[in-house]
């Protein structure tokens, strides 16, 4: 596997967090510069860094992308910035009292999911209007710190890192399903979550663990875990060509496993890597891009060409 780590000299890289791949490009917020971070990674291609009054950046983190789109969570300014990956215009800034400390989005169709951590809410917007849909809290949704959010099929999954838990929630209506808890489920401070049609894997702070849970009947399937996975508080997961790659902040590791089995591909750390504070991970063709939250800096990992 070759790396390549770009750093903050020529992309204005300063505490990236977040990472999406939308329209070719990369697109990293940089929790540190309020700004954003825009990589074309064909030949020709320059970085452009958007950032400025107009887009209203303070300390943005957890983002998504779709149709053209780009939505920013704004942890300190509560407020979601609306982008586009065209031309890198503000659609719109979206706040108000219903958004609070935003750690994570979410897109299901013309919905915008927003997990709310100082508010322990969930709010739902109009993706073409940005207009507020509704907002689901209280003691039945179990939300205690949501800190990390996935959709499978037509199910919602709300990572609670305060009281160990998942609420599930039917994400066209936001109706409550249930919610995942106890130690049979291994969650302790989960922070981290991914899911494919038909399975959820959660990652666990404390528990340096990932706990994959199957979709239709919400029941446990393993807990991933162990010294030779080296996960040291798993900040975040991508799902790419049947792999579950899983960054781990505390140990400035990638691991590589085997979705459908959990087996271990590779453990890759060292100082070749770059990994440091490794918190945001995407997937392209290939191709895993990882943010080092300490390094101002952006790890490529590419496949080995054949032959080679």
């Amino acid at each position: 596997m070759q790396v390549v780590v770009d750093s903050a000299t020529s992309y204005g890289l300063r505490g990236p967090a977040g990472i999406v791949v939308s329209g070719g490009r990369l697109w990293v917020t940089n929790s540190a510069g309020n700004s954003v971070t825009e990589i074309g990674w064909r030949p020709g291609r320059h970085p452009v860094v958007w950032s400025g009054a107009g887009y209203g950046f303070r300390g943005p983190g957890a983002e998504t992308a779709g149709r053209n789109k780009l939505w920013i969570a704004n942890v300190l300014a509560n407020s979601i910035t609306e982008m586009s990956t065209t031309d890198g215009t503000v659609t719109r800034i979206i706040k108000g009292a219903w958004i609070a400390t935003p750690k994570a989005l979410v897109l299901f169709g013309d919905q915008l999911w927003v997990a709310n951590a100082k508010a322990d809410s969930l709010a739902e917007f109009n993706t073409a209007t940005g207009a507020l849909t509704a907002v689901f809290r209280g003691q039945r949704y179990g939300f205690d710190n949501p800190d990390a959010l996935a959709v499978s099929d037509r199910r919602l999954w709300v990572a609670n890192a305060d009281n160990g838990s998942v609420t599930e929630l039917d994400a066209m209506t936001g109706r409550l399903i249930g919610t995942l808890h106890g130690k049979a489920f291994g969650l302790k401070d989960p922070v981290s979550e991914v899911a494919s049609r038909t399975r959820l894997w959660v990652g666990s702070e404390v528990t340096n663990s990932i706990s994959e849970i199957d979709t239709g009947t919400g029941r446990l399937v393993k807990i991933i875990a162990g010294p030779r996975y080296g996960i040291s508080n798993p900040a975040a997961m991508v799902l790419a060509a049947g792999q579950l790659w899983v960054t781990s902040a505390l140990g400035n590791s990638v691991t590589e496993i085997t979705a459908a089995t959990g087996q271990l591909v590779r453990f890759l750390t060292g100082t070749r890597y770059g990994f440091d504070d490794p918190i945001g991970i995407a997937a392209y063709r290939g191709r895993i891009w990882v943010t080092n939250l300490a390094a101002d800096s952006v790890t490529e990992l590419l496949p080995v060409a054949s032959g080679r």
